[in-house]
């Protein structure tokens, strides 16, 4: 790996886009590194050295996406389910997507809800 690159991938917290890789590697090179899982792709035009953790993911992308757990302890007033919608059309109204989960999405289902919010970051890192 070119020593450039590997500065940039740490300067942006492991994470690049495919017109910055494309500076310093030929296709062909890009297409190598992928290959042999040097490069991983982790969102459409977004690129980590290695696999990525989750923090990696989500690093040098404003994707202005929130996922919140909503439990019955919670909203177990009308003042809270108040505060509560309040919060969720504040961030709504600056441009921000809101994906709810609740308990079975995460003890019963959480395969189905990590594709839910892997779709979700597909969908505002595109957006």
């Amino acid at each position: 790996m070119p020593p450039e690159l590997s500065t940039l991938f740490f300067a942006q917290g492991g994470v690049a886009t495919s017109a910055q890789i494309l500076l310093h590697l030929t296709r062909r090179g890009m297409q190598r590194r992928l290959k042999n899982a040097e490069l991983v792709k982790i969102l459409p035009g977004i690129y980590s050295l290695g696999a990525p953790d989750a923090l990696t993911r989500l690093r040098g992308l404003d994707c202005r996406f929130a996922v919140e757990y909503d439990g019955f302890d919670w909203h177990s007033s009308p003042e809270a389910l108040r505060k509560d919608r309040q919060k969720r059309a504040a961030l709504e109204e600056v441009g921000w997507r809101v994906l709810s989960i609740v308990t079975d999405d995460v003890r019963r289902h959480p395969e189905v809800m990590v594709r839910r919010i892997d779709g979700q970051l597909i969908r505002s890192a595109a957006a």
